[in-house]
């Protein structure tokens, strides 16, 4: 192994090419089995889902110039972009089984995203981005959880739950990498992180409680509960990325470079 390259690049990149190639069929001819209530709640969560937003060329643009040593790593952030769009792409498709008429994707103003988008990737950097895709794959993860949970349609529940999968591995992904990538840092620097992450992940969860409120209602829920549960999830995430204490960190370390290739606790 390179000196220079990440230990748990090839790991990922076989995990992310088994998983494009090895997909579950999904059988969109069978019965539906919505009720009226199911398809108005799913609707709403998924619609939500939709307009989320999402990213990660910018960061592989960034790794082809930055991490040219490591091409495994590179390799594996193109497979995780192609995989988020690819959920999208069957997300689409479940909404329009559950009744729902789809509009284009919503953006921001082409100009204004670009501005904004140059600007914060020039000033934050490569570890803020992979930041805002991780906290996003985690607001995915719990929402889809609870459509799936929700949902008695078989074709659309196994669906879900293998894209709620394939999030917990990205998140993992992200987690390990950040893990690695702040290492770097002395005490100070890293406990700035923390607060910053706990900021990101305030304002993001709050919004996803609002904008995903008719589906946390009918998941029998509340929009607190649901906020709480994400920050108490949250919590045992920044443990893992962050470490508070010096020596987590580098039993993290060890554990990543001793065990290249043992398969993350998704959890």
């Amino acid at each position: 192994m390179n000196n220079q390259e990440w230990s748990r690049s090839r790991f990922w990149l076989c995990h992310f090419l088994h998983s494009r190639h090895v997909r579950q069929s999904i059988e969109w001819e069978s019965d539906r089995g919505l009720t009226a209530g199911d398809g108005d709640a799913l609707r709403a969560g998924l619609i939500a889902n939709r307009y989320a937003p999402r990213g990660g060329a910018w960061l592989v643009a960034r790794a082809v110039h930055d991490c040219a040593h490591d091409p495994a790593y590179i390799q594996s952030l193109r497979l995780l972009v192609k995989e988020q769009r690819y959920h999208d792409e069957v997300i689409d498709r479940i909404v329009e089984r559950c009744g729902g008429t789809l509009a284009p994707r919503r953006t921001i103003a082409p100009s204004m995203g670009l501005r904004l988008g140059r600007v914060r990737r020039r000033w934050l950097g490569q570890r803020f981005e992979m930041s805002l895709l991780l906290l996003g794959s985690l607001v995915d993860l719990m929402t889809l959880t609870m459509i799936a949970a929700k949902c008695r349609d078989a074709a659309v529940g196994g669906t879900l739950r293998n894209i709620v999968a394939d999030k917990q591995a990205h998140i993992w992904f992200f987690t390990e990498r950040l893990t690695w990538s702040y290492a770097e840092f002395q005490f100070v620097r890293r406990n700035v992180r923390r607060l910053r992450l706990r900021c990101m992940w305030a304002v993001l969860i709050v919004l996803a409680g609002r904008r995903y409120r008719p589906l946390i209602r009918a998941a029998g829920s509340t929009p607190m509960q649901f906020v709480l549960a994400g920050f108490l999830r949250f919590e045992g995430l920044l443990e893992s990325m962050v470490p508070y204490r010096r020596e987590t960190l580098l039993a993290a370390l060890w554990a990543q470079r001793r065990n290249r290739y043992a398969k993350p606790d998704l959890r």
